[in-house]
């Protein structure tokens, strides 16, 4: 299972994107798949790949332990 950190979030339009701890194309996360988390940049969270290669995005989110 994948892990990373955050490195952006707009609380405005919802979403964050993950650096992948194993480096690689950068994840995109919708905010409402953070349950109980406030997503804060540099917020360790493990995670699933989802969509096409060239666009990733991030489900069944969870907090990582570092």
């Amino acid at each position: 299972m994948p892990t990373g950190r955050i490195s952006r979030v707009s609380y405005q339009h919802n979403f964050g994107i993950i650096q992948p701890d194993e480096g690689g194309q950068d994840v995109f996360v919708n905010l409402d798949q953070l349950e109980d988390v406030f997503p804060a940049i540099g917020l360790r969270l493990a995670f699933d790949l989802a969509g096409p290669a060239d666009r990733p995005y991030a489900i069944n989110v969870r907090q990582a332990e570092d």
